[in-house]
């Protein structure tokens, strides 16, 4: 199966040549965070592929670059 369902980004995606999905998240883009006590959970983005559901062969190698995970591009302009 190369389609899943992404919560983080609410829509599916799909993967491209060389791409797979994310052992962490399984392609959800988020992961459950559960507090003790009260029973409080919540979702919370996969630190993995920063929410994108996928990595390429490179991004398994060396991780995701830190501009695509939070958002925030370093360069210029």
């Amino acid at each position: 199966m190369d389609k899943a369902l992404n919560t983080y980004l609410k829509k599916y995606i799909t993967l491209d040549e060389g791409e797979e999905f994310c052992p962490n998240c399984k392609g959800k883009g988020k992961l459950p965070l559960k507090f003790d006590g009260k029973g409080l959970s919540m979702l919370l983005r996969c630190h993995v592929c920063g929410g994108e559901g996928k990595l390429d062969w490179i991004e398994k190698v060396v991780g995701k670059k830190r501009g695509t995970m939070d958002g925030t591009d370093s360069s210029p302009g």
